[in-house]
């Protein structure tokens, strides 16, 4: 079962795009090969050997981190889009088995939202 959330983190997009780009700039000033034969977007979490760009990701990283001013848009936020699929046979997960499997779809559905409500319930931190 997987679902998708109906609501966005309430992330810093502009402080991570500067450090993003920072990173960049450090990987093309020293010709760093660490920038050849893959995306940067893809590799923002492996560590970097350069020492400039490795503590710009790590500020990267911390700005991807649990916060506790999400609290709020996460408890208020719900699921959607919903899909079923059998890992065993389909691990890349292209076929939507919901249909298929109507019965199975409504009861994991089912046991997926009665988890995280009590999650949402449960947890001692949350305010």
């Amino acid at each position: 079962m997987v679902a998708y959330r109906d609501y966005e983190l309430p992330k810093d997009k502009e402080a991570m795009a500067r450090v993003f780009k920072q990173i960049e700039e450090v990987l093309k000033k020293t010709n760093s090969p660490e920038l050849r034969g893959g995306n940067l977007r893809s590799r923002i979490f492996d560590h970097f050997k350069n020492k400039e760009a490795e503590q710009l990701r790590g500020r990267y990283i911390r700005l991807n981190m649990f916060q506790e001013s999400w609290i709020p848009s996460i408890k208020a936020g719900a699921y959607t889009r919903f899909q079923l699929f059998d890992l065993a046979k389909d691990p890349g997960q292209q076929t939507d088995l919901s249909t298929q499997l109507p019965d199975v779809f409504a009861r994991l559905k089912k046991k997926l939202l009665e988890i995280n409500a009590s999650v949402m319930a449960d947890a001692p931190d949350w305010k």
